[in-house]
């Protein structure tokens, strides 16, 4: 079983190397990372080829793919840009300004292995305070609350790539709650949800 990271990205030179060094990173490494660049002119894309060079100076075999998003459909368009190509088992939404623990993908496809029924591995979040280095842990709320709020940390979501087929793609009529529409449809129809309750992913 492979996985795979998909990015979304906007003028987003600032934060996003730091993203790409933490997949980069990874104990288990990547198999293919998808980005969906929306228009950058801040030089993103340099960044972005940086980081492809990087990953083979280390001798990582990941396939590095940018996709050019021109219709100005949002994030939720871009996700599903980024999905209709991918490849590998399981997929990893990072936004271009968070970043993972250097294990955090180990982690995710042990437990996997662990649970061949799970279609959805959780976990926590470590949320910064815009312009500081304090945080929060923002773990993940029981599934029933899902009627009412956003029970789970998205970035914390790590989804086989099957369940997007069973399921559907992210609903595109949605601009913000998109994430959260494509949760509870998951729940509804009986996916299993599988929380390790360990802060993996660090939000910006």
């Amino acid at each position: 079983m492979t996985y795979g990271v998909l990015t979304v990205c906007l003028n987003s030179a600032r934060t996003i190397g730091r993203t790409i060094d933490s997949v980069i990173a990874q104990t288990l490494p990547a198999a293919h990372y998808v980005f969906v660049d929306g228009g950058s002119t801040d030089g993103t894309l340099a960044i972005l080829r940086d980081g492809e060079q990087r990953a083979r100076a280390a001798g990582l075999e990941i396939r590095f793919q940018v996709l050019a998003q021109k219709t100005g459909g949002g994030i939720t368009e871009a996700w599903n840009m980024g999905l209709a190509i991918f490849e590998p088992d399981v997929v990893f939404i990072l936004n271009s300004d968070d970043y993972y623990e250097k294990d955090a993908a180990e982690i995710v496809m042990q437990a996997f292995a662990r649970d061949s029924n799970a279609g959805i591995v959780l976990a926590s979040g470590r949320y910064f305070r815009e312009g500081s280095d304090q945080a929060i842990v923002c773990n993940n709320r029981p599934l029933w609350t899902l009627p009412f709020a956003m029970a789970v940390i998205h970035p914390g979501c790590f989804v086989l790539k099957n369940v997007y087929k069973e399921v559907g793609p992210f609903d595109t009529s949605y601009r913000v709650s998109a994430d959260y529409d494509f949760i509870y449809r998951c729940h509804k129809a009986g996916v299993r949800f599988l929380d390790l309750n360990k802060t993996l992913v660090n939000v910006q």
